[in-house]
């Protein structure tokens, strides 16, 4: 067995869409997020199934559906800009989800100022192999699609640089 598929749908009637691989037996998704203002709360379920795949790509039979219940957080005040209410207030990198990953992982990000962001991935010998940002970005909270499919099984380095800050994660592709 090389890893599992995983499998979402946001709503019963939903069809299934494949949404990431992993190669671990556990997944964490960080991308079902709800703000909501008025005071009344939100929620729903994510509906999730996985499969597990051989090195030559042959999937199992779907485990059970599972689901899970997202809650909507409530502003305090009613009227509050939500913009800037979702402006980080420092600057921050996080570590890639999946890691290892095959062949995709999303790197997420804060910037507490808008500027110029350049956000680069390098190989162990430190060369240059994927420029994923590089232009003026906006301040707030901000993710990025990697795509290592070109690339080769090992430690690649993501950096990113924004004004005066800078920050390195370590990534491991696992093919």
């Amino acid at each position: 067995m090389a890893g599992y598929k995983v499998y979402k749908k946001t709503t019963s009637t939903q069809g299934w869409n494949y949404y990431t691989s992993v190669t671990t037996n556990s997944y964490e998704d960080l991308n079902e997020t709800y703000l909501v203002s008025g005071g009344i709360g939100y929620d729903h379920p994510v509906y999730y199934f996985v499969t597990a795949f051989d090195t030559q790509s042959k999937e199992s039979n779907p485990s059970k559906e599972a689901s899970t219940l997202v809650k909507g957080a409530v502003l305090e005040k009613e009227g509050i800009d939500t913009e800037i209410s979702k402006v980080p207030i420092e600057f921050g990198l996080f570590q890639n989800h999946p890691n290892p990953f095959n062949p995709e992982t999303v790197i997420r990000f804060s910037l507490p100022v808008s500027g110029y962001a350049k956000g680069t991935v390098y190989d162990i010998l430190g060369r240059e192999v994927a420029i994923l940002l590089d232009g003026e970005t906006s301040a707030g909270r901000h993710q990025l699609k990697f795509n290592a499919e070109g690339l080769g099984s090992g430690v690649y380095f993501f950096r990113l640089s924004a004004g005066k800050y800078s920050a390195t994660i370590k990534m491991t592709v696992n093919k």
